[in-house]
């Protein structure tokens, strides 16, 4: 017997091909559905014929006409349709099948939602309604479940009746009092007032907009140095901005350079000196930008935080730059954070003063300095009247 199998598009065009390689006397063993290397559905036919037949049927076909194709194949056509009547009944089940699983999966992702949703609020149902409200604002503006107990546990003790307007009014005011606030550049004569941070932090556009403050706005006689010889053009858009605002600009390449500068220009209220931003895990990057920081004699070292990274990665960049000797901490990015109730949680953390915040890309507006009951505000915000930094800030400068 030969046996011979076929892979065609069709099983009309395998049909063709068993007649004209086996003959109208040739038996279909199995049909089924394969896919070629491109994931293209084929026929796959598996054939086969008695080679004595084999050899009759090529003797009869000298001596007579070819019947009609039709007429010979007429048992494939049936075995075709029993294919197609068998794919589509299978089709139907698997179709049922999906769609039990699909029902299946939905009730498995609603089950996990209900069950994140009390993991995230678990406390929520043992309070009234009132401090409930409040206990979820608290977990979705990033603060902690144990200062979140904490705060409600205080603001409870006051007044177990307190209306949510003055609850929320009261959890704002609790949660910020321990934290520092340090805004005062205008109100000191000379400073060398040194910015450092990660690379991405936001730190030269904040020192841009705060040396146009001091001199626009606070009326002081202002100078900007740059040490960054490691980001390219990073000292260019000093100079331009410092250009465009007639402030004097210095670039130096070494701590000595800078010593000798800072000496020479005591007549200057703010000297501001712009670090290269560097990795807090370089340890070597770290050494050169602190011997900068010393040879200047800044007496204001202002860590550049942004304010979207994550908790670990924050905490392990404060402490990181503490041995610097940071005096305080700027917030960059604000407006694109979700929220900043966990970057003051850090922050409060490590007893660094906050002094600015910026929420934007236009110089020198979108920074702010800070009061507690603002910061209190875009910390805990009232999902029901949100209120934004522009709004918030819009006459503090």
């Amino acid at each position: 017997m030969k046996i011979k199998k076929y892979i065609e598009k069709s099983f009309n065009d395998g049909k063709k091909k068993i007649l004209s390689d086996l003959g109208e006397d040739a038996i279909i063993l199995s049909t089924r559905t394969v896919q070629d290397k491109d994931g293209q559905s084929m026929v796959e036919i598996v054939a086969a014929i008695d080679e004595k037949d084999m050899k009759k049927q090529q003797e009869q076909q000298t001596q007579t006409a070819k019947r009609p194709v039709k007429d010979k194949l007429s048992g494939l056509d049936a075995i075709l349709n029993m294919a197609n009547q068998k794919k589509e009944s299978e089709n139907k089940v698997t179709n049922y099948q999906n769609q039990d699983v699909y029902g299946e999966v939905l009730g498995i992702k609603s089950e996990l939602r209900d069950l994140k949703e009390i993991l995230k609020y678990k406390f929520a149902s043992s309070l009234n309604d009132n401090f409930s409200r409040i206990y979820k604002i608290l977990i979705d503006s990033g603060i902690n479940e144990k200062t979140t107990l904490k705060l409600i546990s205080d603001i409870s003790a006051t007044d177990p009746n307190m209306s949510y307007e003055d609850a929320l009014v009261a959890v704002r005011s609790i949660f910020v009092s321990d934290l520092k606030i340090n805004s005062s550049i205008q109100n000191k004569e000379k400073q060398v007032i040194s910015f450092v941070g990660v690379t991405g932090s936001g730190k030269t556009m904040t020192l841009i907009k705060l040396a146009i403050i001091s001199k626009l706005i606070w009326s002081k006689k202002v100078m900007i140095i740059s040490t960054d010889t490691k980001k390219i053009g990073g000292a260019d858009q000093l100079e331009t901005y410092s250009s465009i605002s007639t402030i004097p600009f210095k670039k130096v390449d070494s701590p000595k350079e800078i010593k000798k500068i800072v000496s020479e220009n005591e007549e200057f209220d703010i000297i501001f000196v712009d670090t290269a931003g560097v990795s807090q895990k370089n340890q070597k990057d770290m050494f050169e930008v602190m011997d900068y920081v010393k040879a200047a004699k800044s007496n204001r070292i202002i860590l550049v935080q942004n304010s979207t990274t994550n908790e670990k990665t924050m905490k392990d960049i404060i402490e990181r730059y503490i041995p610097m000797s940071i005096t305080d901490i700027i917030l960059t990015k604000v407006d694109e954070a979700e929220s900043i109730g966990e970057c003051l949680s850090i922050i409060k953390e490590y007893k660094v003063p906050l002094s600015f915040l910026t929420y934007g890309q236009s110089v020198p507006d979108d920074i702010a300095p800070l009061t507690k009951e603002k910061l209190g505000i875009m910390a805990i915000p009232d999902p029901k009247n949100k209120i934004t930094f522009s709004t918030l800030f819009k006459e503090d400068f």
